[in-house]
Formats: C-alpha cells, structure tokens, sequence
C-alpha cells in the first residue's frame, strides 16, 4: 500500500477547537427537527456494453465469469474489473494481486476462496506461517510486529512506531472464510512449518496448528483487548484515540482507538467467525458462548458508537472521553455488513452518504458524498483539519492525525488531497453496495454499479491523480491497493447472494428488476466447480463438469414463494429429487451428494 499512500480530496475549511458529538449512546429514537433533505438523483438505465466508449472491448468480459440475460455495461464492468484488480491477468499489473499482510488477510479471502484457481493456496499459505505473539498477538507485517515492516520511517524522529489490532480480527474472519468455501475443517489442522528463531520480535507460531494460532489469537482479543465483556478497549497507551495518537488499523492516519468503533465492528464478525470455526468442529457448547458473547457486544456496539442526532456511527471515544465524529463513511458501511444496526440505522446512513440528508456542521454535504468521486465514497465528511487541540507541552495544535510530518493535514495532506482525508479508497464500495443490499436497497446498488461501469469505461479505472502538491495520494485504486479486486464481487456475493457459511453453500438471490438471469462461472465449493445461474422468481441451477463430488448442505431463500423441488441429475441421466426443509429463519435447505458432472435444479 505504498505504505497505503498518505490519500486525500476536496475543501479547505476553517479551524475549530474540539467539540464532541452528541447523543452517541441514545436510543433509538431519531431526531429528525434538524434535518433537511436533497433531491435525490435521477436513474440511470443499463445499456449494452458498447456504450463504455473503451477503446478496445475483450469478448470474454460480455459473459466470464458474471453473465446475465443481457450484454450490458454492468457486467462488462464486473468482469472486467475481476480480470484487472482480482485476478490481474489482463496485462496492466493495476495492483498486486495478494495483499499478503495482516491487514488484507480477510479481504484475501473473500476476493480469492470463492473462485475456481490457484490462488487459495497462496492465501492460505500466508495465513498458516503468519507470526503470532505466544501472547496471541498477530504481528503486523511478515518481517516485524510493527506496521510498515522493518525500518519503515526510521529516518523521521517524528513518526512513532505502531502496533496495529485490527490484524488479530482479521486473521480469525479469514481463517473463517477459508473453512466455510473449503466445506470442511482440515486447514485448520495445518501446521506452521517455519523457523523465524533469528526474528527481532517474539514468534511462537513456529510448529503451532492454524487452529492453535486461531484459538491464541481471539484469547488476545477476548482478554487484551476486553473483548470478553462485549465491548472492544484498547488500553495500551498508544492507540488512546487522542489526538496525536497512534493509528491502531489499516487506516494509518486515523487515530483510532480505546472505545474503538472500527476494531469493535470487526469484533462482531470475529464472533460469528469463532462460532462458525466452533461448530463447523463440533464444539456446540463454544459455539453457543460465542454467540451469546454476539449478542452483548452488537448490543454494546451501537450504544456505545451510534449517534442517533446524526443518524451515524461515530469513530472513537477516547481514553480521556472526548467523542470524536469524522462522519467516516467506510466505517458505518462496515460496520452494517459486520452486523452492528438495523434497517432504521441502514436507512439513516445511506440517506446521509446518498446525500439526501444532510448532516449540519460537516464539511461536506449533499450528492458530494458519492459525486466527487463517483466510484466510491468520500472517506470522511468532517475535515480532520477541522478539528484540533491545543497541546501545552509541546506548544502546538493536534489534529486526528497520526502520520510522518512530510503528510500534514494543513498542506499536502488537507481535506481533500489525501484518499485518507477527503480522499476516497476504491474497495469501501464493496462494503457500501453489500450493506445496501443486505437491508434491501438492491436498486440503489445496482445504480452504483451503472456508475462504476461509466467511470470504468472513461479510464478503465488506471487513475491515480496528482493533488495540489503534485502528491498521487487522493484515490487508492491501482497499485498497492489489492483490496480494489473486492469491487466486483458484489455481482455474485451481494447480487446473486452466493456466499459459503458454517451452515452450507447459501444461494440468496438479490436480482435487480432490470435482469431475468445472473449468474457466475468458477465457483468453488468444497473439491466442487459450479457454474450458478438464477433465473429471477423462477429457478437456481448449478452445473459441475468436474469428476469430483461433494456432500453439501444447499441453504436457498424463498426466492419464488410456494413449494419447490430440488433434482440433481448425474452425467449418466440419472435423476434424484430431494425434500427441502423450512429453516426457522425463513430459508430453505437440502443436503445432498453432488456427483461428477451433476446438475441440480432447484424450482
């Protein structure tokens, strides 16, 4: 991430001293006197892919791996995207294809234990051989416990050295993610081969089982960093989310930290995490505590971070008390997609970042949100600028800004000139359209993608544009943003509700109204490659040319109402029908042996 560039974008604003928000542990109840709201924008159509205006087209993004009824920009987009950012096989090297480090451990995961390839090996290799603490803690880089690696910065006395906490949270979510796709538990019997006794920090993962590193781990989350009692504090005396403090995540400029809402968002996906490792292994009794540890901390979550007068989730309370609100988008798109809110919550944030709602005091307002960039979100809507104290010691102002002194929020580094502050970072749609799609808002999502296709037709997505101070830090795309290979996923994981649990392969379709059919070649489940195809309010059809074959345990929604028959047809003619049984939460489910060459139709 080049160290994840400086990044930035937009206005210069005024200087204020420090004020906190309000209401961020109120109720439900919304506040809406001081509201006001936007037009809303007008609706944009697919169109047939030749409309992108590319200089050259490749055929086989028309329909591989995303194909649908149609020829249309979207899915040209999507696959296209897939080829530059996820499998970087399209001859422009746009970004490293595996992020490699503790910060992208999950989201490598989610791009690559999905697809039919190569690549799941390589994840899982690093995440196997990763360096853990015998405390638990997972080290920030490969080379050292710090982020950045070894040396980074030592020539700026200025910069202060980092341990970073989001890297335990993701290790588990990933090591997760890898069970769920694989549809069985054997990698987590893989031992760590490596030998890393010449190593400057503490490593005790040498001769340790993934499970082993798993368990060591989540015992640091549950007990260093309080997550045992529902509700994520890092007290370390570095990441105090003070002004001037260290940054505790892959937002490296961001004080975040004590009451810590990103790390705590995350915490919530480690507990589903944990029960999913738990029950996929036959340990009901910690799966059940997991859970119940869930509910207290989503609970705890959003009465500790939601501020209901702003209808946001706020970043931090600090070790001194001080409440800071940057309106972070990325981190209450996250924090929907991990679990944290409710529909009401979804509804008040996205007319927050859809710009119909504007929210008074911040710096940025309106369509803006989404229309300065277009392909994902302005980071933050309060300049970090905007916001400083007054430090008696050292005689000087500090912002929420933890960063070397060549990236100054004042100059180079104000809002708008860093993808950090103002900025925007291309993988957060992901997040953005998977959450509108969670809580229903499948239209807007697709409207998004419309955009993104549009903007990918100008460029090609290949931009990485100079600020006022000839800085290239104000959009993280290409480069050493690996993460951008998760924007077109939401075709098969948020459109077509493809996604792998502790439960079974899951098959929930999202299908906007202007499709019939989506659907996805090379998806790998369990030692199984499908090609899924959904034709909307009719049937789900998986296909498999492999000799392989696979018990699996199929979760479908009710996706046409009324009864349902599920055939599974083997390469020789021979046809079985399953029973699908009703699951409490409203699914449908079916286990059944997918042969070589199978193909099951569910209608």
């Amino acid at each position: 991430m080049k160290i994840k560039k400086a990044i930035a974008c937009l206005l210069v604003v005024n200087l204020m001293c420090f004020t906190g928000c309000k209401n961020n542990g109120s109720s439900e109840s919304e506040i809406e006197s001081d509201e006001f709201y936007t037009p809303v924008r007008d609706s944009a159509a697919l169109t047939d892919y030749s409309t992108l205006g590319l200089a050259n087209y490749k055929e086989q993004y028309i329909n591989s791996p995303f194909f649908s009824n149609l020829t249309d920009n979207v899915t040209y987009a999507a696959n296209a995207m897939w080829s530059k950012f996820g499998l970087v096989n399209d001859g422009t090297d746009a970004v490293i294809k595996i992020g490699g480090n503790s910060a992208w451990f999950y989201w490598d995961t989610i791009k690559f234990m999905w697809a039919a390839g190569e690549e799941q090996e390589d994840v899982k290799t690093v995440i196997q051989t990763w360096p853990v603490t015998s405390d638990g803690y997972v080290w920030s880089w490969l080379d050292s416990e710090y982020w950045g690696g070894k040396g980074y910065n030592d020539e700026d006395p200025t910069y202060t050295k980092v341990y970073h906490l989001d890297n335990n949270f993701n290790y588990i979510n990933a090591v997760y993610e890898c069970l769920a796709w694989d549809n069985g538990t054997d990698f987590l019997n893989k031992v760590d081969y490596t030998d890393n006794e010449d190593a400057d920090f503490d490593d005790a993962s040498g001769g340790l089982t993934v499970l082993q590193k798993t368990e060591l781990a989540y015992s640091y989350i549950l007990n260093g960093l309080n997550g045992k009692n529902g509700l994520i504090i890092i007290d370390d005396g570095r990441c105090t989310g003070e002004f001037h403090s260290s940054s505790a995540n892959y937002w490296d400029n961001l004080c975040f930290g004590y009451k810590d809402a990103y790390e705590g968002m995350l915490f919530l996906g480690v507990l589903k995490s944990m029960q999913g490792i738990y029950t996929m292994s036959g340990n009901s009794e910690k799966a059940e505590t997991c859970s119940n540890l869930l509910f207290k901390a989503k609970t705890d979550y959003d009465a500790t971070y939601w501020n209901s007068e702003k209808g946001r989730y706020i970043c931090t309370v600090s070790k001194s008390g001080k409440v800071m609100d940057y309106g972070l988008t990325f981190l209450n798109t996250e924090a929907l997609y991990y679990g944290a809110g409710n529909q009401s919550k979804a509804n008040k944030i996205y007319s927050w970042i859809d710009g119909e709602r504007v929210v008074e005091g911040d710096t940025l307002t309106g369509l803006g949100i989404l229309d300065n960039f277009k392909i994902s979100p302005v980071v933050n809507t309060v300049a970090v600028e905007s916001i400083k104290e007054y430090n008696e010691t050292d005689r000087k102002y500090y912002n929420w800004w933890h960063a070397p002194q060549a990236i100054n929020p004042y100059t180079n580094a104000k809002y708008g000139q860093h993808c950090e502050n103002g900025g925007t970072i291309f993988y957060t749609a992901f997040f953005e359209n998977m959450s509108r799609i969670k809580y229903g808002k499948t239209e807007s999502a697709l409207q998004r993608f419309i955009t993104i296709a549009d903007e990918y037709g100008k460029d090609e997505l290949m931009r990485d544009p100079k600020n006022d101070f000839a800085q290239e830090w104000v959009v993280g795309v290409i480069g050493e943003f690996p993460e951008s290979g998760l924007v077109p996923l939401v075709y098969v994981k948020g459109f077509m509700g493809v996604n792998a649990t502790c439960s079974g392969l899951e098959i929930k379709p999202n299908i906007p109204t202007e499709y019939d059919t989506m659907g996805c070649k090379k998806i790998r489940y369990g030692k199984k490659n499908f090609t899924i195809t959904e034709n909307r309010g009719k049937s789900i059809i998986l296909e498999s040319a492999d000799n392989s074959s696979e018990e699996i345990n199929l979760i479908f929604s009710d996706f046409k109402g009324g009864e349902y028959t599920v055939k599974v047809t083997d390469e020789n003619g021979q046809t079985i029908l399953y029973n699908a049984v009703k699951n409490a939460e409203g699914t449908l489910s079916v286990k059944l042996t997918a042969s070589a060459g199978c193909k099951i139709e569910i209608d």
